[in-house]
């Protein structure tokens, strides 16, 4: 069955992201088929005055959490579901879905899960896959590795203490299927051990030459100029947040192919918002603030060294949920002080092709999969249009008017940040 989706404005994903307008998508079954100003085939949905955009892609996504203003964790209460028994397992199985699919609806036909609990996330994503569940195109660590009492020890991933310990971590993980591996190397700013190196080089050198072999990547937490160095000299791909990064790092990166994804949102609240609303001291918002700036400074220097730069939001983490991908790319464009067009392309063609799928999605055009958002205003003027979707159109299924519930503290909160800050 062919729909036609006529009368586009389309900005197709490629990094000029020049406007084409009054173009014509055909999508047969789950492809486009062809882009032209003459042929109508099918069932037509006229597109007037609209704008497409492909389908946004987040790389930096945990479905263990729903990401409202809480100062109680979420995720341990779902990771207690998930591992109590099959009922309390379902029910976090039904949980952690939801949150993929609130993903699909605010526009991300992509996600990267960064961890999980046990092996949820590649469930759904099969399921996904199967046609059994409605929700994005997902690739997934499933259960991070970290040490023992180390940085998110509580919220689902494996803990290890020596090699041995890593070894057998590393194989329960390898039945799940994940698609790369994900690592704590250092602490983070909330726990007040930022500066603390967690993983030793023997483990992280043992878990890059295991995952290697295996063909998957590995994704690293790192939020010190020190932690850079010591993940890429052991063979780390990814770098999560980042920080600070002189000649020595960005060489390291660049020596080793490696690739970074910025995250602003997983620090704001913590360095911006008020110590009543986040619950922190005043050293850990100074750590926040550290990691801000240094995640700024990494990103600007990584771009201007043609370092390969994906864009994340850590969905899932306290004051992010699920339907703000959107305020990530607003936030990026602000503070890398790059245009709408360049933000747009980073977060849909360029993470497609970070992420070895740009075969696949990324842009709009005859021989991808039909991922791509209807839009009533132009996102290359303003990227808050991407705040409210028309339709998604995922695999060339359409969804129109995609209902997001957004919570109102949360909203509060960050239009106050925006007001005052921004």
């Amino acid at each position: 069955m062919k729909i036609t989706f006529a009368h586009c404005n389309l900005l197709d994903g490629n990094e000029n992201m020049i406007l084409q307008k009054n173009v014509n998508i055909i999508v047969e079954n789950e492809k486009i088929v062809s882009i032209d100003k003459d042929n109508l085939e099918g069932t037509i949905v006229d597109c007037t005055g609209k704008f497409v955009c492909p389908g946004l892609i987040n790389m930096h996504v945990h479905l263990s959490s729903d990401g409202l203003y809480n100062h109680k964790n979420t995720d341990s209460k779902i990771a207690r579901l998930v591992n109590s028994n099959p009922i309390g397992r379902y029910i976090g199985f039904r949980i952690c879905q939801s949150f993929a699919y609130k993903e699909l609806m605010s526009g991300v036909t992509t996600i990267r899960c960064v961890g999980g609990l046990s092996d949820v996330d590649s469930q759904i994503r099969d399921k996904i896959k199967q046609g059994k569940l409605i929700g994005p195109r997902m690739l997934v660590a499933n259960r991070a590795i970290t040490v023992e009492n180390g940085y998110m020890h509580n919220q689902g991933p494996m803990e290890i203490h020596q090699l041995d310990d890593c070894k057998e971590a590393l194989n329960k993980l390898l039945k799940t299927k994940p698609d790369f591996v994900k690592i704590m190397v250092t602490g983070t700013s909330t726990n007040n051990r930022l500066k603390d190196i967690e993983m030793p080089a023997e483990l992280i050198r043992y878990i890059t030459n295991v995952s290697h072999r295996n063909h998957l990547p590995v994704a690293a937490h790192v939020q010190t100029k020190r932690g850079i160095k010591l993940a890429l000299e052991n063979g780390v791909d990814i770098i999560e947040y980042g920080s600070y990064a002189d000649d020595e790092e960005l060489l390291l990166y660049i020596r080793k192919g490696a690739k970074l994804i910025s995250i602003l949102s997983g620090m704001i609240p913590y360095a911006h918002f008020d110590n009543t609303t986040t619950y922190i001291s005043d050293s850990v918002k100074e750590n926040a603030k550290y990691v801000f700036n240094g995640v700024i400074d990494n990103v600007k220097k990584a771009i201007d060294h043609q370092i390969p730069v994906g864009i994340g939001n850590d969905a899932g983490r306290p004051f992010i949920c699920h339907s703000d991908f959107y305020r990530e790319l607003v936030y990026f464009q602000k503070y890398m002080n790059v245009s709408n067009e360049y933000t747009l392309f980073l977060a849909t063609k360029n993470n497609a092709k970070l992420l070895n799928i740009d075969n696949l999605t990324g842009t709009v055009e005859p021989g991808k999969y039909a991922d791509f958002l209807i839009l009533d205003e132009n996102p290359a003027e303003d990227l808050k249009a991407l705040r409210n979707i028309n339709t998604v159109v995922f695999n060339g299924r359409v969804f129109k008017n995609p209902t997001i519930k957004r919570d109102y503290m949360n909203e509060t909160l960050w239009k106050l940040y925006e007001d005052t800050i921004i």
